[in-house]
Parts: structure tokens; sequence; C-alpha cells
């Protein structure tokens, strides 16, 4: 069967959920909560940051329904309440009670006439339990991953998550409301059921997203989900690849419609990083949508074509963007186009400071990318653009010249624009790091020269050569370890999993650079 659009799906879902609620609680109070409009499966707010696209609370009203039917077990002086009512046995009736702990027991009846008890202590292990009940053969065909949202770590494995911790300056009225729209229940406990359908799952993987399996989000590429393992989930780098090729094997599996639980397959060519090149151009060419029109003008720089567009009212400069959240003026900017970027913020109105919602990228890091030192300039001196503002990760324009050896733009970036070439991102990398991972070494030769610092080892305890290494870059790691400056300390394990340059390159694939550097890292021994 192929893909579901989202037209029908929303209701589909409602109906797998439907009868599987029917099954855990009864069909009576199932079809009371799942007929209310905010019940029933809607899409999900978190899919633009790469989570499920669809969602379920009903699980959260259907355990405050039962909280609310069901008598204390013992009364206001502390007797014992009266003793529950007999089990039903009509087909398709339920009986729910109390007890002392406060868990709610739920009797419902089948069709067929069988008795099945179950004990709830929160919403939770209601959704727990509706998603054990649905049909896996219909659910298969229309989901990629289901899970119930739970506090802390969450469906959204981000520690930032709403459910995982309120922010403190919140009121705590508002902090009551915001509890209740993530479907908090009264244990702190999450029972709204998130849904990433096969559509969404094939979309994403189409950009280059993977699926984490443990939390149910998307990232971006390779390298994006092998970080939040290590990072969310504390794995080992050598776990997080082999998580990278468990979620591209699924990929794989969803797109042959077969079961999407499948497990890797270590003969699989997906699993096999000797065959990852070919898979990426496959990725590639699949991936090929044409761009707007709009997009594509200012790409190229034809501004006869982007007035006619703008003045048919078929393309607004201000609100279009590609897949990627890139507007006109990134990617005039990202091309070098000065005039058209003139056009695009003088006369459309486009913010000259916007940014991709998904990294943070502005016209300033396109053009510091690609060496367009004329329009970085212009952003800068005429509109007044920071070329140390930072994407979401903290990586300046800077970084991003250095990692594609732009000389001429990293030249103005220091000398004219006094940028902070010293700048370091989140995981604590500078511009070194990116000079090592491109293996540009007269880039690194020119930082050196500028006095930034070689031997800076970032968050993880990674320095310049595990950057290099991992890459497959001899040149570089022969300059670093011999010119540079770089010691025993920097081709040693690193913090979070011990892994060495040496060790990263064998496990990329490079083994004679595996093999020099663990000559270089014995002779700093013999020292």
């Amino acid at each position: 069967m192929g893909v579901v659009g989202a037209d029908d799906a929303a209701e589909r879902l409602t109906e797998l959920i439907l009868a599987a609620c029917s099954e855990v609680v009864g069909p009576e109070l199932s079809r009371r909560v799942l007929a209310l409009p905010k019940e029933r499966v809607r899409p999900s707010p978190k899919a633009s940051a790469g989570g499920a696209d669809y969602r379920c609370h009903a699980p959260v009203t259907v355990f405050r329904k039962l909280d609310a039917m069901t008598p204390a077990s013992r009364d206001a002086s502390g007797a014992d309440a009266p003793e529950p009512p007999a089990s039903p046995t009509e087909p398709g009736t339920m009986r729910a009670s109390r007890r002392p702990n406060g868990a709610i027991d739920v009797v419902v009846v089948s069709a067929l006439g069988v008795a099945r008890h179950r004990t709830y202590a929160d919403a939770t292990q209601i959704a727990d339990a509706v998603i054990e009940a649905m049909d896996p053969r219909a659910l298969s065909e229309l989901v990629a991953d289901v899970r119930v949202e739970l506090g802390g770590s969450g469906g959204s494995g981000r520690p930032d998550h709403p459910a995982a911790r309120l922010d403190e300056d919140v009121s705590a009225r508002a902090a009551k409301r915001r509890a209740r729209s993530e479907g908090i229940g009264r244990d702190g406990c999450v029972g709204t059921i998130a849904l990433l359908t096969k559509r969404r799952l094939l979309e994403n993987g189409a950009n280059g997203a993977l699926l984490c399996r443990r939390c149910g989000h998307m990232f971006a590429g390779d390298k994006g989900l092998a970080t939040h393992q290590q990072v969310k989930h504390g794995r080992s780098y050598e776990s997080a690849k082999a998580a990278v090729a468990e979620s591209r094997v699924a990929l794989v599996a969803t797109n042959q419609s077969a079961p999407c639980t499948s497990s890797p397959d270590p003969s699989s060519p997906s699993a096999n990083p000797s065959t990852r090149e070919s898979q990426r151009e496959k990725r590639v060419k699949e991936k090929g949508s044409p761009l707007p029109p709009g997009l594509a003008a200012a790409r190229d720089g034809d501004l006869d074509a982007l007035r006619q567009l703008c003045a048919r009212g078929v393309f607004d400069p201000r609100t279009c963007v590609d897949r990627h959240g890139s507007n006109a003026l990134h990617w005039a900017a990202g091309s070098g186009h000065l005039h058209m970027c003139k056009h695009l913020v003088d006369t459309c109105g486009v913010d000259p400071g916007s940014t991709q919602v998904r990294d943070g990228r502005n016209a300033m890091h396109w053009a510091a990318r690609n060496g367009k030192t004329d329009v970085c300039e212009w952003l800068w001196r005429e509109k007044g653009v920071s070329v140390d503002t930072p994407t979401i990760d903290g990586t300046t324009a800077f970084h991003w010249a250095v990692w594609q050896g732009r000389s001429a733009t990293c030249d103005w970036l220091v000398n004219v624009a006094s940028c902070d070439w010293r700048a370091l991102n989140q995981f604590g990398c500078n511009a070194a790091q990116w000079a090592a991972q491109s293996g540009d070494v007269e880039m690194c030769e020119w930082l050196a020269r500028l006095g930034l610092d070689m031997t800076l080892l970032n968050n993880n305890g990674h320095s310049a050569v595990h950057k290099a290494a991992v890459k497959g870059r001899r040149e570089t790691c022969e300059w670093l370890l011999d010119v540079g400056g770089l010691g025993a300390d920097h081709v040693a394990p690193d913090y979070h999993d011990g892994m060495t340059p040496a060790e990263m390159a064998r496990l990329e694939g490079h083994d004679d650079l595996a093999a020099w550097l663990r000559e270089r890292e014995d002779g700093f021994k013999d020292v």
C-alpha cells in the first residue's frame, strides 16, 4: 500500500486510536472523548522542528474522566469506602474503581464477553495501553514511529521541552495552562501520543534528516543524528554511528513499504560505510526538487524575472522560502548577486538580517561561506548586519569562510570588519577546528600566524587532529603535529567516550591514516 497523504491520515489515525481505546477503557467512554475535536488526532506543533507530525491528547482526557468517575478509596473521615460494584458482564461495558494508592482499576468486557482487568496509575499508562492495542498491520501502513510523550526526556528528546521543566519566571497560572497544553497529568507525566507518519519520514528523509529511535525526533544528516545521540542520549561515538546506520536502514525499509521497525542488517549496503558515498549521491538526486521561480531568479541574479513574478503577485520575497528555510536574500547573497540583494532589501522590504528558522543562518553567513566579500561588506557597512552574529549552534561568518577556504573574505572579516576571530561555537570549537576538518593546510598556517589557538580542545576533548582524522586529512594531521604545535594531549582519548584520532579515522575507513596516527601516539609515549 502506498504512503497515505496528509488529507486522510489524521482521520485514519483517529479511527485506529478509537478502536484501540475502546479495548482499553470501553467503547462508550472512548467515543465520548474522541468525539471532541481537540481530542482527535491533530497536526503536532513539533513537526517543523523534526518531531512527530501528529499527536493525540485523548489518553490524558480519558484518564481524567476515569479519575473523576471513581470514588476515593477512603471517605473524609478515613473510613473505608463502599466496595466497588461487581464486574460487568455485558459485552462492551466497563467498570472503573480506585485503589488505595490512587491507581485506577478498569474492567472492560470485550465483544466476545471476555473481561479484561487492567490498572492505570496515570495517563501515560493509558496511552501505552492504547498503543499496544492498536492494529499493528493498519498502524504500520501509516506510521513510522509512535510513542508516548513523557516528562523529562519526553517525545522531544530535548531538555528545554516544556514537559521537562517549566520556566522559572512563568507565573503559577501560566505554568498550569502550559502544563495542560502539554498533557501533564497529576504525577507530572505526559500521556499524549506522538505519531510520525511514513509520509513525513520520507519527506524529511528526502531532505537528509534521520530518525532518532530513542526520542522519535529527526535530525539533519549523519552528523546531526550522531551528535544528538552523543549529547542527548550519552551514547559513544561508535554506538552513535551504529544508530545512524540503523536509521538509514529503517528509511530504506519504509521506502520499500516494509515494516518500519526492521533491525539493521550488517550485510545491507545501507549499513556498510564503503557504500556511503554512492548513497549520498542517490539522495541528492532523489531530493533535487526545483526551487520556486522567485528563489531561482534570486539565485541566478535575474532581476527582470523577479520583478515580473512580484508584479504578477505570484511571489513574495518576504515570505517565500525553500525547504530549508532560505529566502531570496539568502540565495542572492550566497550567489554573490549584490544588485539582487539591494533590490530585495531596498525595494521589496526583505529584512537584511533575516535568518533560516532551522539553523539561524543569515545572508552574511551565506555570503561569507561562498566568498562573496562585496556582499558581506554591503550587509555590514550599509545595512548594519553584524559579522559576529552566530547561528543557532554558535557558528559565525568567520567559521564558514574558514571552512570553505575563502582567504580574501577571511582577511576582510578580520582586518576590515574586525570580527571576533577567536569565537567559539556551542561545542567549544574555534576556527582552527573548522580549517582542520576541511583539510586546508594553508588556512591553518594563516590562522596560526593570526595568533589563533591551534591547540584548543573543544567541549568533548576533540582537538584539531580529531577533526582532521575523522575526515581522513593526513596532510593536515601531519602539519598540526609537526608544525602547528600539537602533541600528546591532542592525540589522546577524548572526554566523552575515549576516542583517539586514530580510532576515529579507523571507524571512518581511513585505515592508512589510523595506522600513522597510532605510530605518532606511540612516539609521544616514548618521549
